[in-house]
């Protein structure tokens, strides 16, 4: 009998399984892993479930830095920080787009962020905007994945960030109408 739902680990499973691994670890090897604010959120949320991902980032952050916080788990994966998104959005949405082309382009070579990563992260925003139009964010879902679709097949990542620069400038009408 398959139970696929059961099967799968909850954010408590891999915190309880997180915490017995950091004392383990302590007791065994004289190591102690310290938490830092965040750290365990950022874990469990890149790790998506799979305990052992979960495990490997909690040992590559280890020992890289010396607080396993947030920014440490985000920094050691390369994964681009919620902070570096929730700016990203913030262009996307409000400046011009030559503006937002230059500062996303800046924000990848700065950070090390690979365009696919900052889609990938996007996508979860535009679900969690409460006031956008259901048919903007429809628009917005699909022109994201084409965009991930075409960055899968070798497409250059500047045309691509034009063309995520681009859906997002042309639904910006769209948003200020409903708004009104």
């Amino acid at each position: 009998m398959l139970l696929w739902p059961a099967a799968l680990p909850s954010d408590v499973h891999v915190t309880d399984c997180l915490c017995a691994a950091c004392v383990g670890c302590a007791a065994v090897y004289s190591c102690s892993v310290k938490l830092g604010p965040g750290g365990m959120e950022a874990l469990i949320r890149l790790g998506g479930g799979d305990m052992r991902r979960t495990l490997n980032i909690l040992q590559s952050c280890h020992m890289a830095c010396d607080v396993v916080d947030e920014t440490g788990v985000y920094l050691t994966t390369g994964n681009p920080l919620p902070a570096d998104i929730e700016t990203v959005m913030q262009w996307l949405l409000n400046d011009p787009f030559i503006q937002t082309f230059q500062n996303v382009t800046k924000l990848q070579i700065d950070r090390g962020v690979a365009l696919v990563d900052i889609i990938r992260e996007l996508h979860p925003w535009i679900f969690n905007i409460q006031s956008l139009p259901p048919k903007v964010r429809i628009t917005l879902v699909e022109k994201l994945a084409d965009i991930e679709h075409r960055l899968a097949y070798g497409c250059s990542e500047q045309l691509q960030l034009g063309a995520l620069v681009a859906a997002f400038s042309l639904v910006r009408d769209e948003i200020v109408a409903a708004a009104k």
